[in-house]
């Protein structure tokens, strides 16, 4: 069960999410939004752990500084803007049209718009686009990746696509379901395809154990090339 605490350190109140699992230790991570997210064992004292957070108040704050001045611009989907797709820098070309439809041409998105001047018209048109090509990319990847976990007994999980703040996949073995984050189009088609198949293997092992690993490994074995590739463009991705 997650709890949202705060502690006071000095003239400020840090802000956490708190989750007790099955684990040894007390762990702190600080989430590509910024936000502070802390596990801790089951029974664990409150009050050790708001005093483990105040003591990394220091590094907690001087990593959410370095990341709000590095924080991107919002977007406009104006004609010119950069976006990621596959891995790839494409660049927006909002040009006058008959009818909306987006054209992808090698390294440019092509917005074809009755009113391209319209911000709005723009998002929607990306957005739809960037929809269509999650769907298809992913639902190819996850035909690519399931035949050896076919042999393991494994049947074939419902595929879902939403946004995700802070990971890039999710697996609900008892359902059925893998949903893959939205943003996960940005990234390589490699390392999409390494996402698809981690999740794919928590059908046969539901934990991060040795078991886990080895069939990650076996499976996909550019995992932690793929994994450095994510975590270094996490803040850009995630946003």
């Amino acid at each position: 069960m997650k709890t949202e605490r705060t502690v006071r350190v000095q003239d400020q109140h840090l802000h956490y999410t708190l989750e007790e699992k099955p684990i040894k230790n007390v762990n702190l991570r600080i989430r590509p939004d910024g936000s502070v997210y802390v596990s801790a064992p089951f029974g664990t004292s409150r009050t050790l752990i708001d005093a483990f957070v105040a003591s990394k108040s220091k590094q907690i704050l001087a990593i959410q500084q370095a990341q709000s001045a590095m924080a991107p611009t919002p977007r406009t989907y104006a004609d010119g803007e950069v976006i990621q797709l596959l891995g790839r820098s494409v660049t927006l070309r909002a040009v006058q049209g008959t009818r909306d439809e987006a054209v992808w041409q090698d390294d440019t998105l092509l917005l074809r718009l009755r009113h391209p001047a319209d911000s709005a018209a723009r998002k929607r048109l990306t957005e739809s686009f960037i929809g269509s090509q999650c769907q298809s990319v992913f639902s190819a990847a996850l035909d690519a990746a399931y035949p050896p976990f076919a042999h393991l007994g494994a049947a074939k999980p419902a595929l879902r696509i939403r946004d995700m703040k802070s990971r890039w996949g999710s697996c609900m073995p008892q359902k059925g379901v893998i949903t893959l984050n939205r943003r996960l189009i940005q990234a390589p088609p490699a390392c999409i395809r390494m996402v698809v198949t981690h999740e794919l293997c928590h059908l046969i092992y539901p934990n991060h154990g040795s078991g886990f690993y080895a069939l990650l490994s076996r499976l996909a074995p550019d995992w932690p090339q793929c994994r450095l590739v994510l975590k270094q463009n996490a803040a850009q991705w995630l946003r």
